[in-house]
């Protein structure tokens, strides 16, 4: 017998769910990945450089910019685009035991496990698959 794939329905569980994580200066490949996969939905975790206690209404502005800037366009994606933010924390211990200042390159602070556990705490299907952000070229 055949399969006749145009007629099988995925439920939501049956999907995978692409997660990945950047910060804002690299949401440009965050697009990229959002243009590229259109067969689940997509994960992003992205870490804003910054304390969370300094954000406000101007900071909302112009994350909202920035995210608009490079995802309102994509329309022919028929799946979710979750999008979450990271804030740093900077009057944790951990944080100042690791001497971070704001000269410390983004590299050494950057949280990647926090980050990929954000993105795949936002995700509903039962299987995923966490990429780098420029995975797609």
């Amino acid at each position: 017998s055949s399969i006749n794939s145009n007629n099988k329905k995925h439920d939501e569980e049956s999907l995978l769910t692409i997660t990945t994580f950047c910060d804002l200066s690299l949401l440009y490949e965050a697009r990229t990945v959002a243009q590229n996969y259109k067969s689940g939905p997509l994960s992003i975790a992205i870490f804003i450089d910054g304390d969370y206690r300094e954000h406000n209404n101007a900071t909302d502005a112009h994350i909202r910019q920035l995210l608009h800037a490079q995802f309102d366009t994509l329309h022919d994606n028929a799946f979710d685009i979750t999008i979450g933010l990271l804030y740093a924390n900077t009057s944790n211990a951990i944080y100042q035991r690791k001497g971070f200042s704001t000269s410390t390159p983004l590299s050494f602070r950057f949280p990647m496990n926090p980050l990929r556990n954000l993105a795949e705490y936002q995700v509903r299907t039962e299987w995923t698959l966490n990429i780098d952000i420029d995975f797609w070229y």
